[in-house]
């Protein structure tokens, strides 16, 4: 039916709302903070389980992106080295426990339309039809993925890392806001031991290059693309916690950057995964697609923007004709998205709606 609010509209400012939460979960941990953890933990639990009741699809992805936002938020966490309690006793009590209590409370609060909610598409199955060609997947999320992939190989060469602001006590403070997504003004010392893990990083990306290869071979053609961008998105994420392992209190992982990498490597895992698996019931897979997708959209969306506003000026450090070229394709896809709404309404309305009805506020006029 046209005009009508369909579910996944409805959803949208609840995902951007779920998104600050979950942000605001790893900084909550970061700053030390305990006073308002009840708190946030309710209206997450509340937000999120207002998706389950707004738009089931989106439900899944965000109960787990909550429960990896409360990992990162754990793991970039100061941890006193002379506490009694075991690292692994640690991680399950306060990632474990509030994970499982966010997830029971999403249910209670929405326990009586749990308690009577009903669907078609009750289990999944291995999708066998066609799969997304690459050059539609570049179409649809290449405006979002370009500044991304920028800003991901940008953090891979500098290492992912920035510093840690001190107090005049020359102790550091870990309640300061690092904002910086770039890593600028690491030391040397910093730069080489980053440098040291490039042989490491180019292994990664071939052994996730190999895998591609194979999956496009199988028909997957989406892994060119996921598969290599997504493992520049994990050793941001995760490499980063190796790095603060080995050199303790001297740098610290960005969070805002380990978190939109967190973003990035979901939504492209979500493109991914849809190519594999399906909804049973679905015809064509077009649900699954296209609610997943609306999800993808967001994610890449927030982080896109967030990336673009780092990396649009860093090519002012660049030669020039790699300035050149960076602006020429980011306003060429730019002005290939625009057209998408031009083209697309008048497509749409050719195919959809009879001319003799006319203009009209009516969304059934279509039926008749």
């Amino acid at each position: 039916l046209y005009g009508d609010l369909h579910a996944h509209m409805i959803s949208l400012p609840l995902m951007l709302l779920a998104l600050g939460l979950a942000m605001g979960e790893v900084w909550r941990r970061r700053r030390g903070s305990r006073g308002p953890a009840l708190l946030a933990l309710l209206l997450a639990a509340l937000t999120v389980g207002a998706l389950r009741a707004t738009n089931t699809w989106d439900y899944p992805t965000f109960l787990g992106l909550m429960g990896a936002a409360m990992l990162l938020g754990y793991l970039a966490s100061p941890r006193p080295a002379d506490s009694p309690v075991h690292p692994s006793w640690a991680l399950l009590e306060q990632v474990g426990g509030r994970f499982l209590l966010f997830a029971f409370l999403t249910w209670l609060f929405f326990q009586p339309y749990v308690a009577h909610y009903a669907t078609a598409y009750a289990s999944i199955q291995l999708w066998k039809g066609s799969k997304t060609p690459l050059w539609a997947y570049l179409a649809i999320h290449g405006l979002f993925l370009f500044p991304i992939v920028t800003w991901l190989v940008v953090q891979v060469r500098r290492g992912g890392e920035t510093r840690r602001p001190r107090s005049a006590g020359g102790v550091q403070e870990p309640g300061s806001k690092v904002a910086d997504l770039s890593g600028e003004g690491a030391p040397a010392r910093w730069e080489q031991e980053a440098a040291g893990g490039q042989g490491g990083l180019v292994a990664w990306l071939i052994l996730l290059g190999v895998l591609a290869l194979g999956m496009a071979v199988l028909g997957y053609r989406a892994a060119l693309v996921v598969l290599p961008v997504g493992g520049l998105a994990a050793w941001v994420l995760l490499a980063a916690e190796e790095r603060w392992a080995a050199t303790g209190e001297a740098i610290a992982p960005t969070l805002p950057g380990r978190f939109l990498a967190l973003l990035v490597g979901l939504a492209l895992a979500i493109t991914l995964g849809v190519e594999v698996i399906v909804l049973k019931g679905d015809i064509s897979r077009m649900n699954t697609v296209f609610k997943f997708y609306l999800q993808v959209w967001v994610l890449l969306g927030v982080s896109a923007a967030v990336t673009l506003v780092w990396v649009a000026p860093r090519p002012v450090r660049w030669s020039h004709t790699a300035r050149r070229w960076w602006w020429g394709l980011l306003l060429a896809l730019r002005f290939a998205a625009a057209l998408y709404p031009l083209l697309a309404t008048r497509a749409r309305v050719r195919d959809r709606y009879v001319r003799e009805i006319g203009p009209t506020l009516d969304g059934m006029a279509f039926l008749s």
